[in-house]
């Protein structure tokens, strides 16, 4: 059993979403690498958009094979990039964007299906408690299209 298996690589706290007046939906959202919380544990954002943006991004880097994956946060300067080195240990490196430059953080390996599988799992939970308050809007519908394309992908 890798570390990875043993850890939940993304918080959501669904407990803490609201809609907001604007039919946008805020709350906890960040990763968990080992323990550190990458923005922090308790990061306040857009977890239906980062959600969709992710898994989006994730279906289309293993479809075209790529080597990097950049997760962007809405809320401040910050990206998780990873670095796709096999199909088994993919590098996950914390980034914070200034002004011109690029200052690394945090950086580990973690495993590749777990990552996927993990994402694919939150994903599934945030598009099922949507509809369960019957939240209905464009996020809410783009996530729901790439959690149904993600039940294809290689690596699930």
């Amino acid at each position: 059993m890798t570390k990875s298996e043993k850890n939940d690589l993304i918080n959501v706290d669904t407990k803490s979403f609201e809609l907001t007046s604007f039919n946008l939906i805020v709350g906890v959202i960040s990763f968990n690498l080992f323990g550190y919380y990458f923005p922090s544990e308790q990061w306040y954002d857009f977890p239906v958009r980062l959600l969709g943006w992710w898994l989006n991004d994730l279906l289309i880097a293993i479809d075209e094979n790529s080597k990097t994956i950049d997760m962007m946060f809405m809320d401040g300067p910050f990206q998780l990039r990873i670095n796709c080195r096999t199909d088994e240990i993919w590098e996950a490196i914390c980034i914070e964007r200034l002004v011109e430059i690029e200052k690394r953080g945090y950086s580990t390996n973690i495993d590749a299906r777990e990552f996927v599988r993990c994402l694919i799992k939150k994903s599934g939970v945030v598009v099922r408690y949507c509809d369960r308050l019957g939240w209905v809007n464009d996020d809410v519908t783009f996530l729901k299209a790439r959690y149904h394309a993600s039940q294809y992908c290689r690596l699930a």
